[in-house]
């Protein structure tokens, strides 16, 4: 009883100290100040990103969307693709579907991260214990865990296999400082005692072990599982262009055609939505919002609850001297320092073997990106939502911090040799949690309408719905924190099957944790997302 009075004083006092620093700190303050304001629309002339070269046909740029729709999806990265092809497959096409994109197909922050299918399990598992309880902590393991067999067994069945580059990985946590080492070792055993089958598919490799796989000799320990790695830009433009090629009188994807606001019925059990496009107006009874780090733009209740935060990425020809046997068979996490929150990624694109080139052919491109927590960038770059652009100083440490990671050859670290010239940098915009973890279901009344108005509407009698549906309404499936590829398919799988099942969210979703609720709504705050990055 005193240790958990003791504990509840520590976290007032911290809360209290952060708040100062929010206040006081100029850099904090001005962090604070744009969490609170709307991220805008995506910016029409982002940086190019290496994934969307060539880009995809799919999507109508000229044609006007229909004047109604059962459902309306806003945004067409992974999570906007899971919705729709539920939604799509799962129906035989029996309901009418409408995708918005601001600006091309898959243009935001699936079309620009690593391709990692790689899910954080051990460094987190007791934090999510502690907050949440052991059954729901490892309901979100599971989660996780459970994304690389979907996406390998959607990659079969929508013929992706080869164009996505979908595949299963050998994945390593690589550390740097002795202290992090030791703390996730102890943070390892909590996880594999609460999940021992999932603890078991690890490696815990040090000394001669970690030589062997030619890492850099600052290395004290290795963390070693199975993992996934993918072409994220493909896999999604696939499978959205076979739902366009099959679904031809149901769904429809219109790119470069922001919504620019929402109207919302006078009466929201029987009246429509109307969805307000730079191309014209959707009424629709389902509105999904898929836009992870700009979705508080259409949700201004959302504001300070998804903050967009601004990622920089990679892309480079191999480098010289390293042994690359492993090329497109293995990924990294890469920590240098004793912060968790310092870490760099990396992997690779399979190159060609044996003189035979796969269909969609790479040149063993190294996908690298990180250095978010690097001179103060946090908070520099939280609250940003400008991809058109990239921090600087984080793109010059990508440009020469890979080589010093592996040995060479000769044993000695190896050199960035490529020039910045050789170097394909772009940026991204991130969804950051205000409490860490995705937010995912029906927007709550009391949240949807804060800043909003209720549409003037047009008299015309709504189309009749479809048999199943839930009740009308607005949902969303955002906030991964910088981790979508082991959370937005499955998320988007839950967003379509709570629509199609009445509002029933499946078993084996955590919504006890990511759904949306006021109490949930009311806790989550900029100064926890402050004091979860600082680690208190």
């Amino acid at each position: 009883m005193v240790s958990g009075l003791i504990k509840k004083i520590r976290r007032l006092l911290i809360r209290v100290l952060v708040r100062a620093l929010l206040l006081f700190v100029p850099p904090l303050r001005r962090l604070a100040a744009r969490a609170r304001q709307s991220p805008g629309l995506p910016h029409p002339r982002p940086t190019k990103p290496h994934w969307a070269v060539p880009p995809s046909g799919a999507g109508e740029e000229q044609k006007s969307p229909p004047e109604y729709a059962d459902v309306v999806i806003i945004g067409s990265g992974i999570t906007g693709a899971s919705v729709a092809r539920r939604l799509l497959d799962q129906t035989g096409g029996g309901i009418r579907v409408v995708m918005l994109e601001a600006r091309g197909v898959c243009s935001g922050a699936t079309g620009r991260n690593g391709g990692h299918i790689s899910p954080v399990l051990y460094p987190e598992y007791e934090s999510l214990k502690n907050a949440y309880g052991g059954a729901s902590a490892s309901k979100i393991i599971r989660l996780r865990t459970s994304h690389l067999d979907e996406l390998l067994g959607v990659a079969v069945e929508e013929d992706l296999v080869e164009r996505s580059q979908c595949r299963e990985v050998r994945t390593f946590d690589v550390y740097h400082s002795r202290a992090l080492f030791e703390e996730m070792k102890r943070r390892f055993e909590v996880y594999r005692e609460d999940m021992p089958d999932e603890g078991d598919e690890y490696q815990v490799l040090e000394g001669e072990a970690v030589e062997a796989l030619g890492l850099s000799a600052k290395t004290f320990g290795v963390f070693a599982r199975r993992g996934g790695a993918i072409h994220p830009y493909r896999f999604v433009t696939g499978i959205l262009e076979r739902l366009l090629k099959v679904h031809t009188k149901t769904f429809s994807l219109h790119i470069h055609t922001p919504c620019t606001s929402i109207g919302l019925p006078a009466d929201e059990n029987t009246g429509l939505y109307e969805v307000i496009t730079s191309r014209g107006t959707i009424r629709t009874r389902h509105i999904m919002h898929a836009t992870n780090g700009w979705a508080s733009h259409l949700l201004p209740g959302m504001r300070t609850k998804i903050v967009p935060a601004r990622g920089v990425m990679t892309a480079r020809a191999p480098l010289a001297h390293i042994d690359t046997s492993w090329a497109g068979e293995r990924t990294f996490v890469l920590y240098p320092k004793r912060g968790d929150h310092h870490f760099d990624y990396l992997t690779q694109q399979p190159p060609a073997r044996n003189g035979k080139h796969p269909a969609f052919p790479s040149n063993g491109e190294m996908m690298f990106g990180g250095g978010f927590a690097r001179d103060g960038s946090y908070i520099t770059e939280t609250g940003v939502a400008d991809d058109s652009a990239w921090k600087p100083s984080i793109a010059k440490h990508l440009c020469s911090a890979l080589g010093p990671y592996f040995r060479s050859g000769h044993g000695k670290p190896t050199p960035s040799a490529a020039p910045d010239a050789e170097i394909h940098t772009w940026s991204g915009i991130l969804g950051i949690s205000a409490d860490g973890c995705p937010w995912v279901g029906r927007v709550p009344r009391a949240i949807a309408h804060v800043g909003r108005t209720i549409a003037t509407g047009t008299g015309e009698q709504a189309p009749p719905a479809p048999p199943r549906l839930a009740a009308p309404g607005e949902w969303i499936a955002a906030g991964y924190s910088g981790e979508g590829m082991v959370h937005a398919w499955r998320c988007g799988q839950a967003l379509a099957d709570m629509v199609l099942g009445a509002d029933v969210q499946p078993e084996w979703f955590p919504g006890e944790v990511f759904g949306v609720t006021r109490e949930r709504w009311e806790r989550a705050s900029v100064e926890g997302m402050v004091e979860a990055f600082m680690g208190v």
